[in-house]
């Protein structure tokens, strides 16, 4: 959504007005960033001849370790000074307001659903032919069907 005001210049609560009525602008906006989404991770995925893949959640989850798993990816001694520099640093971040609480409502339409689901098939499918972690399941996030 970050991506989403910034390309449009507009607010949050715009954004999320804009969502919930799902006018033109928010139904128009999916279907093409999504694809935009699906080619990117899949062009990565399959393009780059090292690749890590980090999940959010499990860096939300267990900063220190997934830092430090980067860190050794990336050929670089590992510090546990600055892993700890960094994830004093990303504390503040975590704070900042939650847009996703004021996500009381299903954005999507059944066609918009299935336009992201079937993108999320194709990159997992990617993913898993790298022999890497599929995307989380994001059943958390859901509302509603």
């Amino acid at each position: 959504m970050r991506f989403y005001s910034r390309l449009r210049n507009v607010s949050m609560p715009e954004i999320i007005r804009s969502m919930r009525n799902r006018d033109e602008r928010w139904t128009k906006f999916l279907p093409i960033y999504a694809e935009k989404w699906r080619d990117t991770a899949i062009n990565w995925i399959t393009l780059c001849e090292r690749l890590m893949i980090v999940f959010y959640e499990d860096l939300e989850e267990n900063p220190i370790h997934e830092l430090t798993r980067m860190v050794k990816f990336l050929g670089q001694p590992v510090l546990p000074r600055r892993i700890q520099c960094a994830v004093h640093l990303y504390a503040p971040m975590k704070g900042r307001q939650d847009h996703a609480s004021q996500m009381t409502f299903d954005p999507y339409t059944s066609e918009m659903h299935g336009i992201v689901d079937g993108y999320i098939t194709e990159v997992n499918r990617t993913l898993l032919q790298k022999n890497a972690n599929p995307l989380p399941v994001y059943e958390k996030y859901l509302l509603s069907s």
